[in-house]
């Protein structure tokens, strides 16, 4: 069964609303409906579509396809890439005191403002993180 073109959920900062296609296309519309700009960072080569979400932490559209890769929310303009595993899950966010991170669907955790993997813990297949922090 195919993801399908448009099978992740759009995400908003509020103002202006992201989206991204199964093409590996990511366009930004304001809250009227105007295209704010439209980019490629990666052409995606797997064959049967995107089911990960993108997500924004730390000031950053985070979209995991082929790679983990943080775009400019103004412009499009990738602020990082990092390899990671290929998986079809949504990324989640996590922050630990000021520090900002991205958990992947493959076990990998990235700082969110440069991209570095910080750990790396698990080899999930296709499942979206569930992050618990409880009291000590």
């Amino acid at each position: 069964m195919d993801a399908g073109y448009t099978t992740p959920a759009p995400v908003s900062d509020g103002r202006n609303v992201f989206v991204l296609f199964a093409s590996g296309l990511v366009t930004s519309f304001d809250a009227g409906g105007k295209r704010r700009w439209t980019v490629l960072p990666e052409k995606p080569v797997i064959c049967w579509g995107q089911a990960a979400s993108p997500i924004i932490v730390g000031g950053r559209l985070i979209m995991h396809t082929e790679q983990c890769c943080a775009l400019d929310l103004a412009t499009g303009a990738v602020m990082w890439r990092t390899p990671a595993r290929r998986r079809w899950a949504t990324p989640g966010a996590l922050r630990i005191g000021t520090l900002e991170l991205i958990v992947l669907g493959g076990g990998e955790v990235l700082r969110a403002g440069d991209g570095m993997v910080v750990a790396d813990e698990n080899d999930c297949q296709c499942n979206s993180p569930l992050l618990c922090l409880g009291e000590e």
